[in-house]
């Protein structure tokens, strides 16, 4: 059944995985994977390199060649696995039938297959995170020294792979101070599920991990905390994506927008709470490692006025699936009873919500995540020999460096002027809108004045539409 559920998953993840690439891919590609190996692994100058995934992608690139498909293939491998993961984690904290089922949930999530070709590292985050939670709950119960290695050699992958690691890192270490402090105070008198709280091993493991991380992090650390500070001091805020009601409001659109999304989230809520409050009937131990990541995350985003994007928390995405994977089994055992079909009913519901799911994806295929090159190729078409072709913004950078490096890019108000001089007709490419208008507001209120907004290439990724306007 696994097998089968990888097959499917990796036959849904490899269909269209060169579709054109966008802002964060092509910087990835641009910044970092057309570095040396020594050069990649020694520099930090934007917290886009994921320092792992690059040197993964950087390896695919030189096998198959500078295409998409190649820079997105660590992401699809590493999302497959994270499959075979949360079917791992749920056979050891649940029924298999849940388990089974959460896998192939997985396999056709909308979300899922979007970040699995996407050229980051977040699907390897998710691999690690599921592995590394598999052996911190198997080394409570078995306290075995091989399960605190394992364990920290995933932990220090993890935050190789992405620094937001730490915040489940974190979670780890809160559970183990909390259990290990109550032993202490009052040992547990009945029988003991997780007997490796009461030792120190966990500490051990926690440490290993600490000190591999500082140990590949090292040579960057000074890169490192000079980026984080011009992030968080000169990078631009946009005030909407601080608030983690936007972040909620915008994985609900994700799964295709209208009163038809937002129905299918709150009867998904309404089961994912009847599965959460089962876990944490049976397991609170297991129920706070699943839960607790996602406020300390968002404590943190907060804290440091970090913008709180969607991606930060996709981590917690086979735990989310275990969790509704439980609720869907206990309301439909429950009408199933009322029904007098009790085993009817779960395999009705395992094979409606997938159903569900599986309906969601051909917006992923429709659309590549930004279409930087149907925009060129439309404006190419349409220029005469005498127009100029404008890029402001972020999308300046993508053709600047990959797409249109014959194209102008402006930053300002004076660059715009200078640029249409001699020119009668003027092209102005630009995505977006949100952060243009919060960076260049006065360059935004001329372009809205004195340009016609002539064609539109959305793409799957939120407010990463191209716009194409042309000089009134």
């Amino acid at each position: 059944m696994l097998a089968v559920i990888l097959v499917v998953a990796a036959t849904l993840r490899l269909t269209n995985l060169g579709a054109g690439l966008w802002y964060d891919e092509v910087v990835t590609l641009v910044e970092f994977v057309r570095l040396t190996t020594i050069d990649l692994l020694t520099t930090y100058t934007t917290p886009n390199n994921h320092i792992l995934f690059t040197l993964a992608a950087k390896g695919s690139v030189a096998a198959i060649g500078e295409t998409a498909a190649a820079l997105r293939l660590p992401a699809v491998l590493c999302g497959i696995a994270s499959i075979a993961a949360i079917w791992l984690l749920g056979r050891h904290v649940t029924a298999p039938g849940e388990a089974t089922l959460a896998a192939p949930q997985a396999a056709v999530s909308y979300h899922h297959v979007w970040f699995s070709q996407n050229a980051r590292g977040y699907t390897g985050l998710l691999l690690c995170v599921l592995l590394a939670t598999w052996l911190f709950i198997r080394g409570l119960q078995r306290p075995e020294r091989a399960s605190w290695v394992a364990y920290g050699a995933v932990i220090a992958a993890a935050l190789y792979i992405h620094l937001s690691a730490a915040f489940t890192f974190a979670a780890h270490g809160l559970v183990y101070l909390v259990m290990y402090t109550r032993r202490r105070l009052a040992p547990p008198t009945t029988d003991d599920r997780h007997p490796g709280a009461a030792t120190l091993r966990p500490l051990a493991g926690i440490a290993f991990a600490a000190a591999l991380a500082a140990a590949v992090y090292a040579p960057l650390l000074p890169q490192l905390l000079e980026t984080f500070s011009a992030q968080r001091s000169d990078a631009v805020k946009v005030t909407e994506w601080t608030n983690p009601l936007w972040t909620a409001a915008e994985l609900i659109r994700g799964l295709g927008g209208g009163p038809l999304s937002w129905g299918a989230a709150l009867i998904g809520g309404v089961i994912a709470a009847v599965g959460l409050a089962s876990y944490m009937r049976r397991d609170v131990v297991l129920t706070t490692l699943m839960l607790l990541p996602v406020p300390v995350t968002l404590a943190a985003l907060i804290a440091t006025s970090f913008h709180v994007w969607p991606r930060y928390f996709f981590v917690a995405a086979g735990f989310a699936l275990l969790i509704f994977a439980r609720g869907l089994m206990v309301t439909a055992r429950a009408i199933g009873q009322r029904l007098r079909a009790p085993r009817a009913a779960p395999a009705v519901a395992a094979i409606g919500a997938l159903a569900a799911l599986a309906m969601m994806l051909p917006k992923n295929y429709a659309l590549p995540k930004q279409d930087y090159a149907g925009a060129r190729d439309w404006v190419m078409t349409s220029s005469g020999p005498g127009d100029a072709v404008l890029t402001v913004g972020m999308a300046s950078y993508c053709y600047q460096n990959l797409f249109a490096p014959g194209w102008t890019p402006i930053d300002s108000l004076e660059d715009l002027d200078v640029a249409r001089q001699g020119h009668d007709r003027v092209w102005l490419v630009y995505s977006f809108p949100t952060v243009l208008q919060t960076s260049h507001p006065q360059l935004y209120e001329r372009l809205d004045a004195e340009f016609e907004r002539v064609a539109e290439f959305p793409g799957t990724l939120a407010d990463g539409t191209i716009f194409v306007c042309r000089s009134r």
